[in-house]
């Protein structure tokens, strides 16, 4: 018995001294809340990400966790997140419940981080699937299988989401991706010292530079590419240089020459986000299928600002002027609002001057809303034509992009990281950049569309003739091309000209009461032997020809086609806006038709005319520039 309880007590003992060793080895590792993490004995200089997320408050482990305890290297960097925007673990860092919780979850059901737009179109064109709820979570844990649509996009489209990790890649597909990093990061992280103890820390900032906007907006539409007067050209170096072709590149080896930039960027270098919102950006919470959907910005919202005094209860208003810090929101001013209700801080009123802010510098611009009472904007027959139908002048037209798809080679995809069989290879026919062809939108408005012509072809191996798998689509999609220019286009080019009707190319000529079209090309030599030129969306008889990208979106039609060219007949004479035939132009074309006014303009049996704006156009782009 004697021998039993001093076992215990001895037991007692050992098991006390070792609790007390492990306090104190616990204790010695640990750093107090008020002083510097144990991350920062090793890292010693470290810069701010910006100032409100200071390292002397919020040290390394509160974004990029680890272990702050200990002085190990593989201890400390145990469970370290490199990159605290990553949206799988974004949770565990940006979105904690004291930092930024509502941001990453609107933030993950935006456009950009799903892609269901690209998705959706791909499945419901390609396989005529309604409305699927696929996005790229959905095939990240979901196999393609046979969908040549899906393998499309993970091996050709999906490189640009936020759900995307920049870690395993190299070279500009890094710069891609990485969460709420891909927008909000400025910068690289720079080892200062080769002892690695001074860090350049990359700038978090909420005013997102152009250049990372264009990480990703410089294919498909080509915005951001368009509004800087970036063209990307046919791929063979034209126009030449000097005795040379061009070397201007963009990533991935393609040409590109520069055009007039968008007038945004040309007269004040106004940043994406100075006319784009955090809600349309980001997104709202809801998981929408179309851009238009989710952006909520409009020409209106500026130029026909509906203002509303702010209080001191409007915190949305104040907390992004807090937060871009530039912009200040004095008592007594009223600011404008997108079409979703968020507030444009920085477009402000106060008594009668209205004045636009910066909101990288900061810069007050004096603002003339949109005068309304000007005959070309409040002219009958244009009630249904949107801002950029008349002041986009130039639009990337990429005509017969097609691909060969080779079953028997394999490709790497931006989803899984490897290697399945199917190489995809793309080819465009020819791309142009005049006279943006105008048509009707879902909306039943008029605005400026592109082809989106996807052609497949396939075979076996790369020693086989490719041939037509069925897989055709003549799509025409409309989008603001982002190449504003204050002057509008002449009435002429759109009234008169083919290109801009749907009609394609060529010359259009009337005779004895009657119109005539002659397309440029010839239908015989195209591949896939369509019986209509690439570029013609509707014939003279108002048969559209390509379909449009949404339902409702189409060509013009045949009567749409004809009030449009009556008007032409006039333009020889009559090209004033404010010309009073204009004032009821059916009830003039009437009288005209009726013999019931004298007329020398372009009445019947003229001469055949081509493209009226072929020859002036070279001189007209020298002009803008």
């Amino acid at each position: 018995m004697y021998y039993s309880n001093k076992y215990i007590l001895a037991s007692l003992f050992l098991v006390t001294v070792l609790v007390v060793w492990l306090i104190w080895k616990v204790e010695r590792n640990k750093t107090p809340l008020s002083s510097k993490e144990k991350c920062l004995d090793c890292h010693k200089q470290v810069t701010d990400p910006s100032k409100s997320h200071p390292v002397e408050a919020f040290g390394c482990y509160q974004c990029h966790l680890g272990n702050p305890y200990s002085t190990d290297k593989a201890s400390a960097h145990y469970g370290m997140i490199r990159n605290p925007g990553d949206l799988e673990t974004v949770a565990k860092t940006c979105g904690k419940a004291k930092c930024h919780p509502e941001q990453v979850q609107k933030v993950s059901s935006s456009l950009m981080a799903t892609n269901r737009g690209i998705i959706g179109t791909l499945l419901e064109r390609w396989e005529n699937r309604d409305n699927p709820d696929i996005d790229v979570l959905y095939i990240k844990t979901n196999r393609t299988g046979k969908s040549l649509a899906l393998d499309l996009y993970v091996k050709m489209c999906a490189g640009c989401h936020l759900w995307q990790k920049r870690e395993p890649h190299k070279g500009w597909p890094k710069n891609r991706g990485g969460g709420c990093s891909a927008c909000h990061t400025v910068g690289k992280f720079n080892k200062l010292e080769k002892n690695n103890t001074k860090y350049n820390h990359p700038r978090i900032s909420t005013i997102i530079p152009v250049e990372n906007c264009l990480r990703c907006h410089n294919r498909s539409a080509r915005m951001g590419l368009s509004y800087l007067g970036i063209y990307e050209s046919s791929g063979y170096g034209t126009p030449f240089h000097g005795s040379s072709p061009s070397e201007k590149r963009l990533t991935g080896r393609r040409f590109y020459m520069n055009l007039p930039a968008d007038v945004h960027w040309k007269k004040h270098q106004l940043l994406c986000i100075d006319c784009h919102t955090g809600k349309g950006l980001m997104g709202d919470g809801n998981r929408y299928n179309h851009f238009e959907e989710q952006v909520e910005i409009t020409c209106e919202a500026c130029h026909l600002p509906q203002f509303r005094l702010i209080d001191d209860t409007d915190a949305a208003a104040r907390k992004l002027a807090s937060s871009n810090g530039k912009i200040m929101l004095p008592k007594n001013i009223s600011i404008a609002h997108a079409k979703k209700n968020s507030p444009l801080y920085n477009l402000q009123r106060k008594n009668k001057s209205i004045n636009f802010f910066m909101k990288k510098s900061g810069k007050e611009i004096k603002f003339t809303p949109l005068d309304t009472t000007r005959a070309y904007h409040n002219l009958r027959g244009h009630e249904r034509l949107r801002c950029q139908a008349c002041h986009s002048r130039w639009i990337p037209q990429c005509y017969g992009c097609h691909y060969i798809y080779t079953k028997s080679e394999k490709q790497k995809d931006w989803i899984w990281g490897k290697k399945s069989l199917g190489r995809w290879k793309e080819f465009r026919y020819f791309i142009r950049f005049e006279n943006p062809t105008l048509g009707v939108d879902f909306d039943n408005t008029i605005m400026p569309f592109s082809p989106c012509q996807v052609l497949v072809r396939t075979r076996k191996t790369a020693s086989d003739r490719p041939v037509p798998t069925g897989t055709k689509h003549m799509i025409m999609s409309a989008f603001d091309p982002h190449t504003t220019l204050k002057e509008s286009r002449s009435c002429i080019d759109c009234h008169r000209n083919p290109k801009t009707l749907g009609l394609g190319e060529g010359t259009l000529t009337r005779k004895t009461g009657k119109w005539t079209f002659s397309s440029v090309f010839d239908t015989s030599v195209q591949a896939f032997f369509f019986e209509h030129p690439l570029d013609s969306f509707v014939s003279l008889g108002g048969t559209a020809l390509q379909k449009g990208y949404r339902p409702g979106a189409r060509p013009f039609s045949e009567k749409e086609l004809e009030k449009i060219l009556r008007v032409s007949l006039c333009l020889g004479c009559h090209r004033n806006y404010e010309d009073k035939i204009y004032r009821d132009f059916e009830k003039s074309y009437q009288q005209f038709q009726n013999n019931a006014v004298p007329c020398n303009g372009l009445g019947e049996n003229q001469k055949a005319i081509g493209n009226p704006e072929m020859g002036k156009s070279s001189r007209e782009f020298k002009k803008w520039k």
